[in-house]
């Protein structure tokens, strides 16, 4: 069974181990024993005894975006479709499309702002 996946960043992903590798003897003396690659479509094991690459069956690994993951991209989704619907918005009404220029500069004032005092 997989005992631990490392990420660079684990709120990005969750990993859901499921099955069991072979049984592999103990065998120090070959640093490529136990290592576990993807051939074709499936998951093989390398057997440092007998130099062969065994399959593994019903090993599957489930990599899903975590639940911050899902958040943010909701949220950035949101975002993206209230700007879309403000510029559209903007397009045919004056005082949409003056609203906005005026929110856009107030955003580029506290932008330049935040980067002077920090």
């Amino acid at each position: 069974m997989i005992k631990n996946i490392t990420c660079a960043d684990p709120s990005f992903l969750t990993v859901v181990p499921e099955g069991s590798i072979p049984y592999l003897g103990s065998n120090y003396s070959n640093p490529l024993h136990g290592m576990i690659r993807v051939k074709d479509s499936n998951f093989e094991v390398f057997d440092g005894n007998t130099n062969i690459w065994m399959p593994i069956w019903g090993l599957n690994v489930h990599l899903a975006p975590s639940t911050l993951t899902q958040d943010v991209l909701k949220w950035a989704q949101k975002r993206m479709q209230a700007e879309v619907e403000a510029e559209r918005l903007a397009q045919t009404n004056a005082t949409v499309a003056d609203a906005l220029e005026t929110y856009n500069k107030a955003k580029d004032q506290l932008t330049s702002v935040m980067t002077l005092v920090s």
